[in-house]
């Protein structure tokens, strides 16, 4: 029940808001309007007792600064000294020398409420500024630490990634990585072993039926049985009949001096052979030959004499009518023509005798250069052909990129016809058809079933798989080329060092997740305090304004609330 004579309104609290507080206070005239000048004499006086108080005296005291002081740090600091020390008052009752000084600071502070302006300024700086730029700190922080704790496992995955290539890329060349580029050279040995394979696998007994069943097959639809010219995959054939040296394959040695000299010299016999052919017309462009011929044709055509009794007329043809002007020839026929004076026997019309005498004039009947048992016309050639074929059989090999892909080409030709054959059988459609083709077949064609044919898939794909896999090429390269010597060396190192520099990278992530978390540990207290003593100078503010009216309710009001209630 409300008492009688008592306003409603006085009951009601006082809502101040912290960003106007100090104006309250002046407007009310609860601290005069010249505060800010007064209040800045007080904390000289703080700033030059701080800097004479005895630390040593309580722990506390080593964790103040000059500017961190205010009234409430003044009255603990007095009552710290004042217990400390009870000899420090006079006979009067009144504290001297160092509890004496911040004893007086105290007392300053409580004169026209000074203490109320300071706290009024100390919660808008710590409200607006220095606890959202903590906070801002703190989730940075943070932050950081997360990315970083992220950034670590990424490098660490990265780095066992690393490790797992490198060791990845040494078991597919076969080295452990101690000496790398020793271990790649002792590597290259191992080639002659992989071609015995690879020619152990090409000569394997289901490749040459898959051989003999090609060749049958393609005499069959294109040839005959006795046609001998049809010739499939001849490189593979060569190499099933003349298998390579795999040791020579791999150290091709450059021709000899002797061989050289062999080849050139039957290069000069064929070709001294070869120009026996050519007919010596006894002819110098440049000017005189052995035996000289005159280069003009005489054609038994005497020049016409101008006729001097019909007036000289110059160039007029014996036998013909003078030519007047303006006539016009009306009979084609009587069109005059040329008299060559030369008389063409009767059936000699389709010959001419260009009256050259081969004979005379000491040239070579062609006769005289066809082949004889004695000397063969392509003797010179065959020799050369025989020399450069030997070399190239003493040097083809494996190893060699042409010879391969000719290999290659021809075990691919082989694998699509039997797949082509296999997938000709198992479909439904051409399954009837081949058959009946089958059963009309010559009995020299052989016949195989699916099974059969993927077997001889499966043994030609063994083979390309041997000659064409990674490990395979490495090997080559190596054995023949310098240079992609020294870039898979550079290859390897740099995955070897790579894993060494992730290694690097991860020990400098832990360490700067190790400094944030300190400094995370560090800003932590500064927060928490900075909180702390708002929340403690807010409520001195409520208190001493609510004893000001008469113990009625006062609250500070605003985003302080917030800032102190998020924290």
């Amino acid at each position: 029940m409300q008492e009688q004579g008592v306003d409603p309104a006085l009951s009601l609290p006082i809502d101040i808001t912290y960003s106007k507080l100090a104006d309250w206070l002046v407007d009310r005239r609860k601290i005069p309007a010249d505060w800010r000048k007064k209040l800045a004499s007080v904390q000289a006086k703080v700033r030059t007792a701080f800097s004479t108080l005895p630390r040593s005296v309580d722990p506390w005291f080593l964790t103040l600064e000059a500017d961190g002081v205010g009234y409430l740090e003044a009255k603990r600091i007095r009552d710290v000294l004042l217990a400390s020390s009870p000899d420090s008052r006079n006979f009067l009752g009144r504290a001297t020398g160092a509890a004496g000084e911040w004893d007086a600071i105290v007392s300053a502070y409580e004169k026209d409420l000074l203490y109320l302006g300071e706290a009024a300024q100390i919660l808008v700086q710590n409200t607006n500024y220095d606890i959202p730029d903590l906070k801002r700190q703190v989730v940075k922080l943070q932050q950081l630490v997360t990315d970083s704790e992220r950034k670590e496992a990424e490098v660490k995955r990265s780095a066992a990634q690393s490790a797992i290539k490198y060791q990845q890329a040494c078991q597919e060349l076969g080295v452990q990585g101690t000496n790398i580029r020793a271990e790649l050279l002792a590597l290259g040995k191992t080639l002659p072993n992989i071609f015995a394979n690879v020619i152990e696998a090409l000569c394997d007994g289901m490749v040459g039926s898959a051989i003999d069943y090609y060749q049958a097959f393609t005499k069959y639809a294109h040839a005959g049985e006795n046609d001998e010219s049809t010739i499939v995959v001849p490189t593979l054939k060569e190499l099933r009949d003349n298998p390579p040296d795999v040791h020579a394959a791999v150290h091709l040695s450059p021709r000899t001096s002797h061989q050289t000299n062999e080849k050139d010299k039957l290069e000069t016999v064929a070709q001294a052979d070869l120009s026996t052919t050519e007919i010596d017309w006894g002819i110098d462009m440049a000017g005189s030959t052995e035996a000289e011929i005159p280069l003009d044709i005489d054609w038994d055509i005497g020049a016409v004499e101008p006729d001097l009794d019909n007036g000289g007329n110059e160039g007029e043809v014996a036998g013909s009518e003078p030519f007047v002007p303006g006539a016009v020839v009306e009979d084609m026929q009587a069109v005059p023509e040329i008299s060559w004076d030369i008389e063409v026997p009767d059936g000699a019309g389709t010959e001419i005798n260009w009256d050259i005498d081969v004979e005379d004039y000491g040239l070579v009947s062609t006769t005289d250069v066809l082949p004889t048992e004695d000397h063969p016309l392509s003797n010179g050639k065959s020799d050369l052909d025989s020399v450069a074929g030997e070399e190239v059989r003493q040097t083809l090999s494996l190893v060699e990129t042409d010879y391969r892909n000719r290999l290659l080409d021809d075990l691919f030709e082989l694998k699509t016809f039997l797949k082509q054959r296999l997938e000709e059988m198992e479909s439904d459609d051409t399954a009837a058809l081949q058959n009946q083709v089958q059963a009309v077949a010559p009995t020299w064609i052989p016949q195989h079933g699916s099974e059969s044919l993927m077997a001889m898939v499966s043994s030609i794909a063994q083979a390309l798989n041997l000659l064409t896999n990674r490990k395979t090429r490495d090997l080559i390269l190596i054995s023949t080329s310098v240079r992609y010597l020294e870039r898979l060396e550079a290859s390897l190192i740099q995955k070897k060092q790579n894993e060494s520099k992730l290694h690097q990278t991860m020990k400098d992530l832990s360490n700067k997740r190790l400094e944030l978390r300190n400094n995370l540990t560090m800003i932590w207290p500064k927060q928490e305090a900075m909180v702390d003593r708002t929340k403690s100078i807010k409520l001195l503010v409520e208190k001493s304004l609510s004893a000001q009216y008469n113990d009625r309710k006062v609250n500070i009001i605003g985003e302080i609330n917030n800032a102190l209630g998020n924290v």
